[in-house]
């Protein structure tokens, strides 16, 4: 937001989200679709951590100008998009019936706790070097994106990492 701000004013800033959270959308209602469909969520998981990878290193290399910001948060927020649906559904098909509510509980809460420690490492690469903030955005999204590609399948493997 604070680039954003360089390159448009708080009252234009919407030419700049707009676009992104709109992709966005289209981009989860759209995978949403594929993946109920043709079961690919593995490989939508993949697709969103190679454009939240690609996103971070736009970002990182066009953070100086308006294009760069534009594409590379546009990128972004559509790969975020794509995995954010998708991490909670493979929590629930991981797992046994048993401890399913229990599991689907305790991501949650994990996710609350990772908004939050991102906004403390964000602010700590924020005060430094913020270039260096984009590398760490783009080296967990290949661990999201190595994660997705060894994932086996659930349906063929017959995998419950928690049962009862």
């Amino acid at each position: 937001p604070l680039r954003v701000e360089h390159f448009f004013p708080r009252d234009e800033a919407w030419k700049i989200y707009g676009p992104a959270i709109g992709a966005g959308i289209i981009a989860m209602w759209l995978a949403a679709g594929w993946v109920d469909r043709h079961r690919t969520d593995r490989v939508v998981l993949g697709l969103g951590a190679l454009l939240l990878t690609a996103g971070s290193l736009t970002l990182r290399f066009g953070l100086e100008t308006k294009p760069g910001i534009f594409w590379g948060l546009l990128v972004f927020v559509v790969g975020f998009a794509l995995v954010e649906p998708i991490l909670p559904a493979l929590v629930t098909r991981y797992t046994g019936v048993a401890v399913r509510g229990t599991a689907a509980g305790a991501f949650s809460m994990s996710q609350f706790f990772g908004a939050g420690l991102g906004g403390v490492v964000a602010a700590f690469f924020l005060s430094r070097r913020v270039e260096y903030l984009f590398w760490f955005l783009a080296a967990l999204s290949l661990i999201i994106l190595i994660m997705a590609v060894w994932l086996p399948d659930p349906r063929r493997a017959k995998v419950e990492f928690l049962s009862s």
